[in-house]
């Protein structure tokens, strides 16, 4: 026995013709419609990865400042220097250092602003590896020279002479200082048995070093004397002893 094939259901033609047709108006809003919802999604996702953008770079600037936190901009220098070479801009760099770190009297940049201040165009004082903080007393010039020849002044000269804790105040002498300096003067006629030299001798080294405000132990010191001054010092038989005077800008007593 034959059954009839099953066909395939849908609309009849004459259903499919009754079936609501879309106006070209509404086909375009449609589409639109579409466009924008399409449209919404991408600025959502935009919207989301911008934020995720800024936080990364709140998040990174968060860390580098974490990172820099106690530290201090210091100058450095870029390549080894021996002593008595020209410091020039090229040589020095800035970077950044641990504060507790950082050299007494270490460089910053507003330092390299500052004409009286910047090492540029002076002499290194000693020899200085890469990488070391630039200091008050790395360049050479004023008030830190190169030499004990470029300390004294025009018309005068360096005398040293020894001294021990007695005589040299207890070494707390500075570099600078300015002292009295006395000679024994027991074979003048009724003298006192001491004679002042000068009462304004400025102090141009302590022991071997002569670079700004020196201290410390010495058994040596450097006086900055007027020819006839170092001229009894130099014939003095006994320590010369050296004493604070009452005023600092006293002049000579010779």
């Amino acid at each position: 026995m034959a059954f009839p094939k099953n066909k395939k259901e849908g609309p009849s033609p004459a259903a499919a013709s009754r079936a609501p047709m879309l106006t070209e108006a509404q086909a375009v809003a449609k589409k639109v419609s579409r466009l924008q919802a399409a449209t919404a999604a991408l600025a959502a996702v935009c919207v989301a990865s911008l934020g995720a953008a800024a936080w990364s770079q709140a998040d990174a600037a968060g860390r580098i400042d974490a990172a820099f936190a106690g530290t201090e901009q210091v100058v450095v220098l870029s390549q080894g220097l021996s002593a008595g070479e020209p410091i020039e801009e090229s040589d020095l760099a800035i970077a950044n250092v641990p504060a507790q770190l950082v050299a007494e009297g270490a460089l910053t940049p507003a330092d390299l602003e500052n004409p009286k201040t910047s090492p540029v165009g002076r002499l290194a004082a000693s020899f200085a590896a890469k990488g070391s903080q630039v200091t008050s007393a790395t360049a050479a010039g004023e008030g830190n020279p190169a030499s004990l020849a470029d300390s004294i002044a025009a018309g005068y000269e360096a005398v040293t002479v020894p001294v021990d804790s007695a005589s040299g105040m207890a070494g707390m002498l500075r570099e600078g200082d300015t002292v009295r300096v006395l000679v024994s003067a027991d074979d003048e006629v009724g003298g006192t048995g001491v004679k002042i030299v000068s009462d304004g001798a400025r102090i141009a080294a302590i022991g071997a070093d002569f670079s700004a405000g020196a201290s410390g132990d010495y058994s040596t010191v450097t006086l900055e004397l007027t020819p006839e001054q170092a001229e009894i010092v130099r014939g003095a038989d006994s320590t010369v002893t050296l004493t604070l005077p009452s005023s600092a800008t006293a002049a000579g007593a010779l």
